[in-house]
């Protein structure tokens, strides 16, 4: 998940050439904390943020699908989260 299409190209691409099967991952263009309200004890629960990230334009890169919720599977068992580097007021750490 993330909200820069180019960033989900890249991924699509390194999934490409590390051999990832397509049915072992998703890329979602929307907001991750959005995504992560659509699930609870790991099974989906429906709408989620009603931000409107339904509504997002579809396209398959290097094989993989890119999109928007449509793409979210009905149950998730790991969610690994990286935030930018550094993090919030990373430049102001003393």
């Amino acid at each position: 998940v993330d909200t820069d299409r180019e960033k989900l190209r890249r991924a699509a691409h390194n999934a490409a050439l590390y051999g990832v099967p397509g049915g072992n991952i998703v890329f979602v263009h929307g907001d991750a904390i959005s995504v992560l309200k659509r699930y609870a004890d790991g099974e989906r629960i429906g709408g989620g943020g009603g931000d409107g990230d339904d509504a997002v334009e579809a396209e398959t890169c290097c094989g993989y699908a890119i999109g928007g919720a449509e793409l979210l599977p009905g149950r998730v068992d790991v969610v690994f989260l990286s935030p930018p580097w550094g993090g919030v007021g990373y430049g102001e750490a003393g």
